[in-house]
């Protein structure tokens, strides 16, 4: 349930890693716009997976929920947020385009690793 959210993530680190490698700015620039593309695809996809398990939690009766749900819950909230997050990031880096220099800003890059960490989290407590 969780491998499209991860895979596009994981997809977005490898472009950002081409973009670390390529010779020219153009070429880093259409590595970066790519990620930013690929969040934008699996963004309603991988919103409404984690939606769903946040729907899950809500719905099941207290007496029925085990230890890790309310960890579950919390973290689907985070991931939701990363998510959110790297996609802003990366848009307002590609929209500025005056300064733009490749590897400059690492701060999607981090979003997207941290949501990949938190997604093994997430793994972890299912």
């Amino acid at each position: 349930m969780l491998t499209l959210p991860a895979g596009v993530l994981t997809a977005s680190v490898l472009f950002d890693l081409l973009a670390l490698i390529a010779e020219r700015p153009d070429e880093a620039r259409s590595y970066e716009q790519r990620a930013a593309d690929l969040l934008r695809f699996g963004l309603s996809g991988s919103l409404s997976t984690l939606a769903l398990r946040t729907v899950d939690y809500l719905r099941a009766p207290a007496r029925d929920a085990d230890a890790n749900a309310g960890r579950r819950f919390a973290l689907n909230g985070a991931l939701i947020a990363i998510y959110l997050l790297d996609l802003a990031a990366r848009q307002h880096q590609l929209g500025d385009a005056t300064t733009h220099r490749p590897g400059r800003d690492i701060v999607p890059v981090g979003l997207s690793l941290l949501g990949l960490a938190s997604f093994a989290i997430a793994d972890r407590l299912a």
